[in-house]
């Protein structure tokens, strides 16, 4: 029973201290699913409407795609949340069901890949509403706001916000 405890102190000590560490360096990871769950490029676009001269059916559509994706993206990061509980649970025995455990690898590996496909999906479709026009525009705000960002952390700072 003390090993157990032991491992299981072990297990989320370290898991804080990662996901402490993920949050104050930016994690790449951290930083990627921050992007997806507003959107990625598609929330660029949106912020940017004015500028890009997006229509209403446009706007409508990218933000039925942003919903749509933020869904799916919620639901299977739960699942994925559900599934390392689960596995927690199992690794606390002195015999761990190994087969369980890799069985919830697998899903856990299916659930990432079901909102990577669905993050690309969005997109494509996304890129798609946009006349090529727009798209190009949109390339040029962003290089734009990209160099605003790199020329504000150079100067100690975080330019988009000062903008």
């Amino acid at each position: 029973m003390a090993a157990a405890l032991l491992v299981a102190g072990l297990l989320f000590s370290t898991t804080q201290v990662a996901s402490a560490n993920e949050f104050k360096h930016g994690h790449a990871c951290e930083r990627f699913h921050h992007m997806m769950l507003h959107g990625g490029p598609v929330g660029f676009y949106l912020l940017n409407q004015d500028a890009l001269g997006l229509t209403k059916s446009q706007v409508g559509k990218l933000s039925d795609l942003k919903l749509s994706f933020a869904k799916t993206f919620i639901r299977e990061k739960s699942e994925i949340r559900i599934l390392h509980l689960e596995n927690m649970k199992l690794l606390m025995h002195r015999r761990v069901d190994t087969a369980q455990v890799h069985k919830n690898v697998n899903a856990i590996l299916g659930h990432k890949k079901k909102i990577k496909l669905a993050f690309v999906d969005m997109i494509s479709n996304a890129n798609r509403v946009l006349t090529p026009e727009q798209f190009q525009k949109s390339k040029k705000l962003f290089r734009a706001m990209i160099l605003r960002m790199h020329a504000g952390r150079a100067q100690g700072g975080n330019a988009i916000h000062k903008a």
